[in-house]
């Protein structure tokens, strides 16, 4: 999904393979951080990146509940930028397979991740281009 999701981001990158010290330093150095609920995510909060989190629609996940800290420039509300599906259905905890929204997450687009970028204020209103995809070794 970030991959379908990068490809109409400017300037956007998937890195693996780093160290947690050398992941720090490559998110206290980005223009923007997009990804799931995990700890990459919360470094880039506490760096201070502008960052669009992306969670499952269910209570146990949600981002009311694993939201990242609020830091200088975030937007004021943390539904602006950490992202979560609105689907007809009261999710306590994935049902995976069984669920007829499995993958809800999947169902985010790229509109709405742009819309949570430009709720920083500093990226242009105008958000497009290629991404540049690379894999890197620790």
């Amino acid at each position: 999904m970030l991959t379908r999701l990068c490809g109409v981001l400017p300037e956007a990158r998937i890195l693996t393979g780093l160290s947690l010290p050398q992941l720090a330093r490559v998110i206290a150095g980005a223009r923007y951080f997009l990804g799931n609920s995990s700890g990459p995510l919360h470094l880039a909060a506490l760096a201070g990146t502008p960052h669009v989190g992306l969670y499952p629609q269910n209570r146990v996940d949600a981002p009311a509940r694993w939201r990242t800290l609020p830091s200088e420039g975030s937007p004021a509300e943390f539904r602006e930028y950490l992202l979560a599906p609105q689907f007809p259905k009261n999710c306590v905890k994935c049902e995976r397979e069984r669920c007829p929204y499995f993958n809800c997450v999947a169902s985010l687009t790229a509109e709405e991740v742009r819309g949570a970028l430009r709720s920083w204020g500093n990226l242009p209103k105008r958000v497009g281009g290629n991404a540049s995809i690379r894999a890197s070794g620790g």
